[in-house]
């Protein structure tokens, strides 16, 4: 339905305004070493990749007077975005860390490393941690189109109302391998449920309401390479579903860290 919306768009000089749609990040850059001591940490600016889904998309004609249309078709794609990460000791085997996302909800959690030391020691070996992580996002927005036509003049107007809340709960199981104090390999299981609110209004009527979640899991291959402050590239695959809607991505990320 989207794509046929799209082509008559095109031909009838229509065009995409009001949506409602967030990212859901899937690159993480988070290895199985805690910093090992309070106060330690890093900020990084990330590139990554993120699967977006698009719950509702208005099409309005801009040539021609007549009323556009809400097209309520899930879709989901790939998109790729810059966004920033922290990451905080708090004892020597938990950190706390934040992660923002463009266009989707900043997430806060914790890591708990249960098995080998922290990236302070920079020790060869074996390395495991668990993390857990929140957040939300909330987004409305109004906007109003007038199309005029002939002579004397046909008007008509469109106005469209948006309101999304989203609430994200994530988990994540991080295996890893030191190799030296420059570099470490990992990989991350993880899964994130977006609880989803949302309600899309034309002229005061309603086109599109949900309360429901979607759902993202995958895995991550990871490298890293640096003392303090590191790059890190990172692969793997990954599925987000909405309903019966499913869509698979390989994604890839770079990171890039300072710290302290």
């Amino acid at each position: 339905m989207r794509y046929l919306l799209s082509v008559l768009a095109i031909g009838l000089g229509c065009a995409s305004c009001a949506h409602i749609d967030y990212n859901m990040p899937i690159n993480r850059f988070d290895t199985p070493e805690t910093k090992g001591h309070f106060f330690g940490g890093e900020i990084a600016l990330d590139y990554k990749t993120s699967q977006k889904i698009t719950l509702a998309e208005a099409y309005d004609p801009v040539l021609i007077p007549l009323h556009g249309v809400v097209d309520s078709t899930a879709t989901i794609r790939d998109s790729r975005t810059l966004s920033t990460r922290s990451q905080l000791g708090l004892f020597s085997h938990l950190d706390a860390y934040a992660r923002g996302t463009s266009d989707g909800p900043t997430t806060y959690g914790l890591k708990f490393q249960f098995v080998g030391e922290g990236e302070d020691k920079a020790s060869n070996g074996f390395k495991a941690a668990l993390s857990a992580g929140y957040g939300t996002m909330s987004e409305n927005g109004e906007q109003t189109i007038d199309k005029s036509w002939g002579t004397p003049k046909t008007t008509v107007r469109d106005t469209y109302k948006t309101d999304l809340d989203v609430t994200v709960k994530e988990v994540s199981l991080i295996f890893g391998q030191r190799f030296d104090k420059n570099f470490l390999a990992y990989i991350n299981f993880f899964g994130a449920f977006y609880q989803t609110k949302a309600s899309f209004l034309q002229n005061e009527v309603e086109q599109f309401s949900t309360d429901k979640a979607s759902q993202q899991y995958g895995a991550l291959l990871g490298l890293r390479a640096g003392e303090k402050s590191s790059v890190k590239i990172e692969t793997g695959i990954a599925q987000a579903q909405w309903g019966s809607l499913k869509k698979v991505s390989v994604p890839i990320g770079v990171s890039l860290a300072w710290g302290w």
